[in-house]
């Protein structure tokens, strides 16, 4: 069953869409042009102007987590076999993209080799709050409990929790932080 505000459409064989109730939300769309292509949706999620695109692959993986919630403007875009895994409780703010592969091929002119393949699946870890317009690129690792600022681009993995990651190229800019889902007045 697609949940009330999902557009589905899919082309080629073996793809399975999973859509884990109760799932809250509008315009939402969901494309895949693949075989054997897994979209796995949490239970609990207010998802609203989610974009995914699959195509240009095989075998390509999206899992977004339980309690996500995406206020507006959410692209995922996902070629060759690449993998997305969002943990559960996370917050994206609008205008975030999310690229799981360059799509064109860098080459080593002597070997001929292709030298930008994605190495690992980007990886967000539970309870990442991810700030308006930012950039996520292949073999991006985000560690849970961190907040990523404002129109940060993360390029790169990192691996210590409770931090807070932003510019371009992201790095660290403080430690040992939690955040919360109410907003500074509720908290007072």
């Amino acid at each position: 069953m697609i949940p009330d505000g999902f557009s589905v459409e899919i082309k080629g064989d073996r793809n399975i869409i999973k859509f884990h109730l109760p799932i809250h939300g509008k315009n939402n769309t969901i494309k895949i042009n693949n075989k054997g292509t897994i979209v796995d949706i949490g239970s609990s999620s207010l998802l609203n102007s989610l974009c995914i695109s699959c195509s240009g692959g095989f075998e390509q993986i999206i899992r977004i987590g339980n309690n996500t919630t995406i206020e507006g403007g959410l692209f995922i875009r996902v070629t060759y076999n690449a993998k997305i895994f969002i943990g559960n409780d996370c917050m994206f703010a609008h205008d975030i993209f999310i690229r799981a592969t360059d799509a064109h091929s860098i080459i080593d002119k002597e070997t001929k080799e292709i030298i930008n393949k994605p190495k690992h699946p980007i990886v967000i870890g539970d309870h990442c709050w991810i700030g308006q317009r930012c950039l996520i690129g292949k073999n991006a690792i985000i560690p849970a409990n961190t907040i990523i600022g404002m129109g940060s681009i993360i390029t790169k993995s990192f691996s210590k929790e409770n931090t807070i990651i932003a510019g371009n190229p992201a790095r660290i800019i403080k430690e040992n932080i939690e955040w919360d889902r109410r907003d500074i007045i509720n908290m007072e």
